[in-house]
């Protein structure tokens, strides 16, 4: 038996990039990514997002394709995103398009710890550009 430990950042937003990812229920979207994951054998090590959009650092099994694990996991969450509609007002649906980057092992600690970040510092170059 092959051992493998395939780790993909991977990216993607809701339709036209509205703000569809409400910041007071982020976090109940991002525990179902989650569970999703974990019900698919995957290892998410790190997910956080902006309204427009969603980064997850994840480890893949050889079994499962980037893009049927992407494709599913859209459809699951946009699923939930859509029975919550009360969270997520404005969200209609997925992008098509999604962005997914291999990760080489020992940077993935630079990486989880940029995604933590990364909201943080985006807010503060909005707060200096307003």
């Amino acid at each position: 038996m092959a051992y493998t430990k395939l780790l993909y950042h991977i990216v993607f937003r809701p339709f036209k990039s509205k703000p569809a990812i409400t910041e007071v229920y982020e976090r109940d979207l991002y525990h179902y990514i989650w569970g999703f994951c974990k019900n698919h054998d995957c290892y998410l090590y790190r997910i956080n997002g902006m309204p427009d959009h969603i980064h997850l650092l994840v480890g893949l099994p050889t079994t499962i394709s980037v893009a049927s694990f992407v494709h599913d996991l859209k459809v699951a969450a946009g699923n939930y995103m859509k029975v919550n509609s009360n969270k997520f007002p404005l969200f209609e649906s997925w992008e098509r398009s999604y962005a997914a980057f291999y990760v080489v092992k020992k940077k993935r600690m630079v990486l989880v710890n940029i995604i933590i970040v990364r909201r943080s510092i985006i807010r503060r170059f909005l707060f200096m550009m307003s």
